[in-house]
């Protein structure tokens, strides 16, 4: 979840150039994808449960005082080319509405689409960042797509 959607597909990024190894499926719920846009200029970022310092706080820490590294694509990954992208596995992407991330997730899923993945996007109107692993609202929903999603996608 979140920081780890990043991670996700900043190694899928790195596998795809390196051609290291291949998966056969990606959940990334409510990640950053985008780290070049301020916290606070996002869309949601005035309906987040995320603190404006907060997530002010965390791009001070991931990036060491080097704001300029948002720009790489191992920190935004959707500024990745779509020769990268094209190499990711079948996708699942869960955004949550009420999550500053929900914008660039979407648009994420769809760069993801637009470069021939098969991508699952699903957007949970009304939740928050973070709702599944604080079992809030939707939660049940969200896991059993998430369950789903594997089952359907392991290997064979």
């Amino acid at each position: 979840f979140s920081a780890g959607a990043n991670l996700s597909a900043v190694v899928l990024l790195k596998l795809a150039e390196t051609k290291a190894a291949r998966f056969s499926s990606v959940y990334m719920g409510y990640g950053p994808y985008d780290n070049v846009t301020p916290p606070g200029d996002k869309p949601g970022a005035d309906i987040t449960d995320i603190p404006l310092d907060m997530a002010e706080g965390f791009n001070v820490a991931y990036f060491g005082g080097e704001p300029e590294r948002a720009k790489e694509i191992y920190a935004s990954p959707i500024l990745a080319p779509r020769e990268l992208l094209s190499q990711f596995p079948d996708s699942l992407v869960i955004v949550a509405e009420r999550c500053s991330f929900c914008s660039e997730g979407l648009d994420f899923a769809r760069k993801l689409a637009m470069s021939g993945v098969k991508v699952t996007v699903r957007d949970f109107l009304g939740m928050p960042h973070a709702f599944i692993p604080q079992c809030r609202g939707d939660w049940r929903e969200a896991d059993d797509l998430i369950a789903g999603f594997i089952t359907t996608n392991r290997l064979q």
